[in-house]
C-alpha cells in the first residue's frame, strides 16, 4: 500500500500482512503462512518496536521463517514486555483498595485490563503506563490518594499548586495528568478523550463498568462498548500510526458480537476504525 510520499517500507507491508494472517488464524480462517525470511533484521526489529508488536509476533516468529537471531530477540523482548504488563497488573491491584478506602470511584482501562479482555492474559499487551479514570470532581482527591502511595506529578505537565487559575485551565484543556513512582507511571484521567469529552460522561462509564479479577481482587474497568469507542477515538487521534492498536480494535470488535452493529451505526469513530482495519490488515 502506498502513501502520498511513496511506497510503504517492505517491513511495514509485511507486518500488516502477518497481523491479518494472525487475526484470521484466531478465527480459524487463516490462509497460507506469510514468508518473511527475506526481510532485513534491523529494519524489521525497529518496525516491530515502533508498533509494539513483540508479543504479537513472538509466538509465530519461527513459522514466519525469520532468522534465528531475530526469533531469539523477539522472544527476549516479548518476555520483558510481559513482565512489565504483569507489574502494571500488580500496581492496579495495589491502588484500587486505596481509592476505595478514600471513597473515590476509579476505573482502570487499557493496559492489563484491556489485555485481560482481548487476550485473556493480564500481561498480554506488555508494559507501559497505568491509565486510571475518575470523576472530574474527584481529581484533587485522586491525586491525594496517588501521592499517598508514593506517586508524584511529573514536572511540566500541569501546575503543582491546585485551585489556581493555571490549574483550572489545565483541567479544562487537558484530559490527564501523569504521576510517577520510580519507573511506574499512572496517567490520571478525568476525561477519556479530548474530543467530545462529555461523551461518555463518567457516570455513564461507571454505570456500565465491568470488573476483572486480579488475584481475587475485583478491579473496575470499561465495558466492551466503551472500551471499543475509546480505543477507536484514541487510534483516530493518533492517526492510526500504531499497528498494535488495530489488533486490539479487531479483537474488541469480535468480542462485541451483535453489539458491533449498533457501534458501527451510532459511533463514527468505531465505523472508521472498522474501515481502517479492513483496509490495512489484509
Amino acid at each position: 500500500m502506498g502513501t502520498p510520499y511513496g511506497q510503504d517500507p517492505a517491513e511495514l507491508v509485511a507486518l500488516r500482512r502477518v497481523l491479518g494472517w494472525m487475526l484470521a488464524g484466531e478465527r480459524g480462517t487463516a490462509a497460507a503462512t506469510p514468508d518473511c525470511s527475506a526481510l532485513e533484521a534491523g529494519p524489521l526489529l525497529a518496525a516491530v518496536a515502533r508498533h509494539r508488536l513483540e508479543m504479537c509476533l513472538s509466538p509465530h516468529a519461527m513459522a514466519l521463517g525469520l532468522p534465528g537471531l531475530v526469533v531469539e530477540e523477539l522472544q527476549r523482548r516479548a518476555g520483558l514486555q510481559r513482565l512489565g504488563g504483569l507489574a502494571l497488573a500488580g500496581l492496579a491491584r495495589e491502588l484500587i483498595p486505596r481509592f476505595e478506602a478514600a471513597g473515590v470511584r476509579a476505573l482502570l482501562f487499557k493496559g492489563p485490563l484491556l489485555a485481560a479482555q482481548t487476550c485473556g492474559d493480564l500481561g498480554g499487551r506488555g508494559s507501559g503506563d497505568l491509565d486510571l479514570l475518575v470523576d472530574p470532581e474527584a481529581v484533587e482527591a485522586s491525586m491525594a490518594v496517588l501521592e499517598g502511595a508514593g506517586f508524584r506529578p511529573l514536572p511540566g505537565y500541569a501546575p503543582r499548586q491546585l485551585h489556581r487559575r493555571a490549574w483550572r485551565y489545565a483541567r479544562w484543556a487537558m484530559k490527564e495528568l501523569p504521576l510517577a513512582r520510580g519507573p511506574l507511571v499512572v496517567d490520571l484521567h478525568w476525561a477519556l478523550t479530548n474530543v467530545q469529552r462529555q461523551r461518555p460522561g463518567f457516570e455513564a462509564v461507571w454505570r456500565d463498568r465491568l470488573e476483572i479479577s486480579i488475584q481475587d481482587r475485583p478491579v473496575p474497568t470499561l465495558s466492551l462498548a466503551h472500551a471499543l469507542e475509546h480505543l477507536a477515538a484514541h487510534a483516530l487521534n493518533d492517526r492510526w500510526r500504531e499497528l498494535r492498536s488495530l489488533v486490539d480494535l479487531v479483537r474488541l470488535m469480535r468480542l462485541r458480537g451483535e453489539g458491533l452493529l449498533q457501534d458501527l451505526r451510532d459511533r463514527p469513530a468505531v465505523a472508521l476504525a472498522w474501515a481502517v482495519c479492513c483496509t490495512l490488515l489484509e
